[in-house]
């Protein structure tokens, strides 16, 4: 594709929006290693600190685009003789002067090239990835992306934040208990059900008789937003509730908890892992895109986990057509 178009006789580059959204035409699902040219590999820190898998691949050159204390950390003494190493402490911030290392990264990779079946293995850290690519490209064993890299993908949502309830997929409400104590809103939104992730009598302490005056059904789950909490034995209780509040094809789910971010959150990520077939990625860019999260520590930890077990079980073929896609 080119990148600048004639006007008359003067050429006309495309813009950095342009650019972007040649970039966000990709439906690619991403690996903690692609190929993205024939033997060069863009990949991220955990698998530029696995020396096997770069051997497995054929590797030899490992270009470090974040080689500092704070980024990945890498020199040629970690490398040894296997691997030639270029390391550039770059930061990834719009004020950062990367054009400067153009030409020496350029060369280093031409270098890498030179000789045949040699590949070049290049670990900058991109947002979604996935799992650790297979020599030969097929399947491998997937594992759940670490805490820092899923909190990249939360808090994306732009805009006003004070929306005390949000549609985050069909028919799916994500709110906080003024929403829950609502009940003219919970109607007009057509709720049927209403998942409370903070019930009890120090939480949001409504209940089944709160909506007596309603045709709500309610189903209570009495946790605490602590990082100590184990919210995991509620996860398939949880999940197959909303499950039958979207049985009816007009009904409607509230799950919600004090701030709609962190236990209830946590609940609706674990109902689209389990009988949606997302992975804990897509789940959380599926919900971000509509509502702004942030699952305390330990319940990220338990939903890694839960990704982890049930990619073990349904293999990495689960469904990604809903990422992505608003809900209006």
């Amino acid at each position: 594709m080119k990148m600048w178009a004639r006007k008359g006789k003067k050429k006309e580059y495309l813009t950095v929006k342009d650019l972007q959204n040649i970039l966000d035409t990709c439906k690619l699902r991403l690996g903690q290693i692609d190929e993205v040219w024939p033997n060069i590999y863009i990949g991220n820190v955990s698998v530029a600190q696995t020396k096997t898998a770069l051997v497995q691949l054929g590797i030899t050159h490992v270009l470090n685009a974040a080689h500092s204390k704070k980024g990945s950390i890498g020199n040629q003494g970690f490398y040894g003789k296997d691997f030639e190493y270029c390391g550039i402490p770059a930061d990834d911030s719009t004020h950062f002067d990367l054009d400067v290392y153009f030409r020496p990264a350029a060369d280093f990779i031409h270098k890498g090239l030179k000789a045949p079946h040699e590949k070049v293995e290049h670990p900058v850290m991109p947002r979604g990835l996935r799992s650790l690519a297979s020599p030969e490209g097929g399947p491998s064993r997937y594992e759940s992306p670490p805490a820092s890299e899923l909190h990249r993908l939360m808090w994306t949502k732009k805009g006003s934040d004070s929306h005390h309830m949000d549609q985050v997929q069909p028919r799916i409400y994500l709110g906080d208990m003024r929403a829950a104590k609502d009940k003219r809103s919970l109607q007009a939104h057509c709720i049927s059900h209403v998942l409370n992730a903070a019930d009890g009598k120090f939480n949001v302490n409504t209940g089944a008789a709160f909506y007596r005056d309603t045709k709500i059904t309610y189903h209570g789950v009495e946790a605490f937003d602590m990082v100590t909490f184990n919210l995991t034995p509620f996860f398939y209780p949880a999940a197959d509730f909303i499950k039958r509040a979207l049985g009816s094809p007009t009904g409607g789910v509230l799950v919600h908890c004090a701030m709609g971010l962190s236990r209830s959150a946590t609940l609706v990520l674990a109902y689209l892992m389990i009988h949606e077939r997302m992975t804990l990625p897509e789940a959380i860019k599926a919900v971000s895109a509509n509502r702004n999260i942030s699952p305390n520590a330990g319940f990220l930890k338990q939903l890694r986990e839960l990704d982890n077990e049930l990619q073990r079980h349904q293999g990495v073929g689960r469904c990604t057509s809903k990422v992505g896609s608003g809900v209006k």
